[in-house]
């Protein structure tokens, strides 16, 4: 996991730059273009487990609840508690953006330094 938090700050810093036109080196552009294209990918993976389980959640979901295995029971346990956890946390990070949003617009009321990432942030 630290690995990734660091690939991901390296990554940003080297996008930023590159935005800001200044020097990256080609080491640093292959590094960027290998760690969007394993970004892409792993989101591609997750995307599919995500439909590939929403199908199954569905097609058990449509039997009578007497007929289910213990297998399919734990599935929809195991599914209904992800999907709980995951709706909690976009929740969080809605509500996050949500006050991070209205502390910028209070500082750019009145006046107060406002970076410009964070004014992007606000469009």
């Amino acid at each position: 996991r630290e690995w990734r938090s660091s690939n991901k700050a390296r990554s940003e810093d080297i996008a930023r730059r590159l935005a800001a036109r200044e020097e990256v080196t080609k080491e640093e552009k292959d590094f960027l273009a290998k760690y969007e294209a394993a970004r892409a990918k792993d989101n591609e993976r997750k995307s599919e487990l995500y439909y590939a389980n929403k199908a199954r959640y569905d097609e058990i979901g449509s039997k009578d609840r007497e007929e289910l295995t213990e297998e399919e029971k734990d599935f929809l346990a195991k599914y209904e508690a992800d999907r709980a956890k995951a709706n909690e946390y976009g929740r969080e990070w809605r509500s996050s953006n949500k006050a991070r949003s209205e502390d910028i617009a209070r500082r750019l009321a009145a006046r107060e330094e406002v970076t410009k990432e964070e004014k992007d942030f606000l469009a």
